[in-house]
């Protein structure tokens, strides 16, 4: 009998530490799942304040040390991929705003150091135009380091692809914005986009066939769509010729002065950012418009138009109309210094551009790489790879613009 209730006190015993070891596994276990959920809050967390930081970048001004405009297009497109319009449409506006900063301050110190350094006493005064020469590009490229050290900080040493750049050459930006546009119902952003594209791409048909859509389904007239990228001196043009048009003649030589003023300027700025030829097209257009109300100042926009362009036939007649005029006198004719000092430039660098594109055509262009060379020009093939056309399909096939505009509907057949 004590044996039996000693067997059944070492069995409770027994159940007793068993127990005890189930509350503490269990304890254990608590201890873990509460762990697990406090992990869970703290990833919900991070992940509400990533979120909150990607909404809040519409505060992110241009120059920030990080969001650099390759950056901001680069997620741009991921966000155009995703189908995330109004995010795609933030990085793209935002991208444009940094790019016009960096040009605007890449300008700037250029322009300043290369007006500095051709003041500048010499050391090499006295000696040969060489020493001079060499001298003045010292000190110029030493001002400019300096002057980007300040105005662009970390981002000094950043190095930006080729093909990036050119994509904002070409505005390719706009490209992808008037198509996020469209995805957001705001036809005439979308339109003002596709325009802006059009300017410097006039043969882009897929963007042609886009605007007359916007136009034909948007609320607002042809007039009203901008250029988004219209430079100072093109907004003076258009106010001269709508004053112009509107008989008030005075308004137009002081809008018209303004642009070419405007345009000089801007002609200015090019040349120091050394990039695409700029295009004057239409430059001899507005001199010619200044003609209005002063004979002499008249005469002078002719001739002017007439030395920028010897077989403008309109030109030609009005030379031989105001000559017939009483009182016009020869020297009545001559052509704008600052006219013949520009078309001298233009002169100057296609002779020189043509010499380069013939005298260096044997020369091998491996000649002129290095090792580091190679890194960068594979860095960018790598990356014009990665960056995808906004031709491209939400599912990746390449499929044309009008198509992702259009659906359903036929193209519109009217000119723009």
């Amino acid at each position: 009998m004590v044996s039996i209730t000693s067997g059944l006190e070492e069995n409770t015993s027994g159940l007793e530490e068993n127990t005890s070891g189930l509350e503490e596994n269990t304890s254990g276990l608590e201890e873990t799942t509460s762990r697990i959920e406090e992990t869970t809050s703290r990833i919900e967390e991070t992940t509400s304040r990533i979120e909150e930081a990607t909404l809040g970048i519409e505060k992110i001004k241009p120059g920030h040390a990080v969001m650099t405009y390759d950056f901001l297009y680069k997620e741009g497109v991921s966000a155009y991929l995703a189908e995330e319009w109004e995010k795609c449409i933030r990085y793209f506006e935002l991208s444009l705003a940094d790019w016009h900063w960096w040009k605007d301050n890449v300008a700037r110190c250029r322009r300043t150091c290369s007006k500095e350094s051709a003041k500048s006493e010499l050391f090499s005064e006295k000696l040969s135009e060489d020493e001079r020469f060499y001298e003045r590009a010292v000190r110029n490229t030493l001002c400019v380091v300096n002057c980007k050290k300040s105005a662009f900080g970390s981002r000094m040493d950043r190095i930006i692809e080729g093909v990036m750049k050119e994509n904002f050459e070409l505005r390719k930006p706009y490209d992808y914005l008037q198509l996020c546009y469209f995805k957001m119902d705001k036809l005439k952003e979308a339109a003002d986009a596709a325009a802006t594209v059009l300017a410097v791409e006039p043969n882009h048909e897929v963007m042609k066939t886009n605007l007359k859509y916007y136009l034909a389904e948007g609320n607002f007239a042809a007039s009203e769509v901008n250029n988004l990228e219209l430079q100072e001196y093109g907004k003076e043009y258009i106010k001269g010729n709508v004053a112009y048009n509107n008989g008030d003649y005075k308004a137009t030589v002081a809008h018209m002065e303004k642009s070419l003023a405007l345009f000089y300027d801007a002609f200015e700025v090019c040349h120091h950012l050394c990039d695409n030829p700029f295009d004057q097209g239409w430059f001899p257009d507005f001199i010619a418009s200044l003609a209005i109300g002063d004979v002499k100042k008249a005469c002078e926009a002719v001739e002017t138009a007439l030395a920028v362009n010897p077989n403008d036939e309109v030109q030609i007649r009005n030379k031989q109309f105001y000559v017939t005029e009483e009182g016009v006198k020869d020297d009545y004719f001559i052509p704008r210094k600052n006219a013949v000092a520009f078309m001298k430039i233009q002169e100057f660098e296609e002779q020189l551009m043509q010499f380069i594109d013939t005298s260096f055509i044997s020369v091998n262009d491996d000649a002129f790489l290095d090792e580091d060379d190679d890194d960068i020009e594979k860095t960018e093939t790598e990356t014009s790879s990665e960056v995808l056309s906004s031709n491209s399909s939400l599912l990746g096939n390449k499929i044309e613009t009008t198509n992702v505009i259009l659906g359903s509907h036929n193209s519109l057949k009217e000119d723009l």
